[in-house]
């Protein structure tokens, strides 16, 4: 009896034994093997490629932060592993995520004569910019009279700068080439030429942009001329 008890007992030891391995052991160990593909994270936002590596059994960490003028701030830039690369679950995913676009602060440069802003602005980085020649009473020939953005704002790495610099005052001279600027663009242009706006008239194209101009870019104009353009809309657009 005792020995029947005895074997009974091991057999019932075995039997717990094997359901534990079953039901407890058994799912870490094929966890532990099983592997996903990593997604593509790119241009999520950090909290979005979060839960989606989550529901995948894989875990996220922020390795780098870099500026972009590609991918919005808070976005992932890149990742490693890279995307439908094959993972076992429970893999950290390295994300770099965006700063956003770099800026710059714009330096003192009203006043300067043309080639001394040019100095300031390379030494700020800014290298996309364009100097316009506009009259002006008040300040001296080939000096800066103000530039869009102003100075002591921030303006996007690579975005354009626009300065402006006097050509003096004159009674008669060139009308400026608006065509291929943006319409607040030639605004400000005709503003500062003291020029006056007539006729605007729409047509379809590119949204918001001088398509054409009269008088033509080069012909002689006076102060409180009229200017009549042509600016682009996009289809359907009131």
């Amino acid at each position: 009896m005792k020995k029947f008890f005895t074997t009974s007992g091991l057999i019932l030891g075995a039997f717990v034994a094997g359901f534990l391995v079953f039901y407890f052991l058994m799912p870490q160990i094929v966890r532990f093997g099983k592997v996903v593909s990593v997604p593509d994270l790119r241009n999520l936002t950090y909290s979005d490629a979060t839960s989606l590596l989550a529901s995948l059994s894989l875990k996220s960490v922020v390795s780098d932060t870099v500026f972009s003028s590609d991918v919005a701030k808070g976005r992932v830039v890149s990742q490693k592993p890279s995307a439908l690369s094959t993972v076992k679950i429970g893999r950290k995913i390295f994300l770099t995520v965006s700063k956003g676009p770099k800026k710059i602060k714009i330096p003192h440069i009203v006043g300067l004569r043309q080639e001394e802003a040019k100095g300031a602005l390379d030494i700020a980085s800014i290298t996309n910019r364009v100097f316009i020649l506009i009259p002006s009473d008040n300040v001296k020939e080939g000096c800066v009279i103000s530039s869009s953005p102003a100075e002591g704002d921030d303006i996007v790495e690579g975005a354009r700068l626009k300065v402006f610099v006097s050509k003096g005052k004159t009674n008669v001279f060139l009308m400026p080439n608006l065509i291929g600027l943006s319409f607040n663009e030639a605004k400000d242009i005709i503003s500062k030429y003291e020029l006056i706006i007539g006729n605007i008239r729409y047509v379809a194209g590119s949204d918001s942009m001088v398509l054409l101009q009269s008088p033509m870019a080069g012909v002689e104009v006076s102060y409180g001329d009229t200017i009549i353009l042509v600016v682009g809309r996009k289809a359907g657009k009131e």
